[in-house]
């Protein structure tokens, strides 16, 4: 039953932002997938003042289980230190960086929750390329 699919997941998670070796802050943070992203995946991050979005790709989060992964703006890498296994995420921007941690079951759920609306290699199925191009071609003609 194809109707009965869900077309988006999303998970309410707390991360902790590392301030030292020793302290942590707690952020709390929003994971999204949808079908019509199927590449993407949408991180909220609630930090009191404003809310700061991210989007990097469901395969960076996914290889980030395993090992380093991503360079430049989001590197995900998997630590094995301590009582629970953690999977951390960096982020690098013009306004700053922060490294998060987050409990590495909580991530796993939420990716094998994405493959249930798009399977891993099922993405372009879900793509309407030409919509795309025809958006991107459409903004840039003007009526005469």
């Amino acid at each position: 039953m194809q109707g009965n699919l869900p077309t988006a997941v999303t998970a309410e998670l707390s991360l902790r932002m590392v301030v030292d070796s020793d302290a942590t802050i707690e952020v709390p943070c929003s994971l999204e997938y949808r079908a019509e992203e199927p590449y993407a995946v949408r991180a909220t991050f609630r930090t009191g003042v404003a809310d700061i979005e991210w989007m990097f790709g469901r395969d960076l989060l996914l290889e980030g289980l395993q090992r380093p992964s991503g360079e430049g703006d989001v590197v995900i890498w998997p630590e094995h230190t301590g009582d629970a296994p953690l999977i951390l995420l960096a982020l690098n921007s013009p306004s700053g960086q922060a490294v998060l941690e987050c409990d590495r079951p909580h991530v796993e759920l939420f990716l094998r929750r994405t493959f249930e609306v798009v399977p891993l290699g099922a993405e372009t199925l879900t793509t309407d390329v030409d919509g795309w191009i025809t958006g991107i071609l459409g903004e840039g003609l003007t009526e005469v």
